[in-house]
């Protein structure tokens, strides 16, 4: 018996050397590409979800309990300079899904590089100012009723509100977790184009 188990854990491990390197790649999803670049880089708009999935192969083996939790990503956003100097900028990673087949499996997020809470702030306060004032010059008694309230509005009561990346060219560095183990490390490049900003789609055409 004791032979018998020692062969068998030998095989295992020999089955587990012999496996290949696992691939991985992470890329903008079609929904998400305005064009590409000369070089081929994604380029996105500001005001819109950048949806990216990363993908790995050969699948992780299943447990002994069956039961598989999906992958998770961890990203870190640099802004390339004109010289390609790399900038550390803030990001947010919000998961959406994933899955698996025989040959790979995927994690698919929604990938958010704010703009700096200054600018937000700034488009906020104009946005406020451009609405009371046309609440003061409206022919309606109640709107105009309203101008003073809306001047008085603090500006951190939209900001979570606000969703407008950030112009520029970018490098991501991507870790791919197992719970909190990294498996996988992709770089990913796309550019950010300027379409507008935020309260541009809530003023009045």
């Amino acid at each position: 018996m004791l032979i018998t188990r020692l062969l068998i854990m030998a095989t295992l491990a020999g089955l587990g050397q012999a496996q290949s390197p696992s691939r991985a790649s992470c890329s903008v999803q079609a929904p998400s590409v305005l064009s590409r670049s000369s070089s081929g880089v994604a380029q996105v708009s500001n005001l819109e979800l950048l949806q990216v999935e990363c993908r790995r192969s050969p699948p992780r083996p299943m447990p002994p309990s069956g039961q598989q939790h999906l992958l998770t990503v961890e990203a870190v956003v640099y802004q390339l300079s004109e010289r390609d100097a790399r900038i550390l900028v803030p990001s947010q990673v919000m998961k959406s899904g994933g899955g698996a087949d025989l040959q790979s499996e995927s994690v698919y997020f929604y990938l958010d590089i704010p703009i700096e809470d200054a600018e937000r702030d700034a488009a906020i306060r104009a946005f406020i100012a451009d609405l009371a004032r046309q609440a003061a010059s409206s022919p309606n008694e109640a709107e105009r009723a309203q101008a003073t309230r809306l001047a008085g509005m603090d500006p951190r009561g939209l900001a979570q509100t606000v969703r407008q990346h950030r112009v520029g060219r970018f490098r991501v560095e991507f870790r791919i977790l197992d719970e909190s183990r990294p498996v996988d490390a992709v770089t990913l490049d796309l550019e950010v184009i300027f379409k507008g900003t935020f309260f541009d789609r809530l003023r009045p055409k």
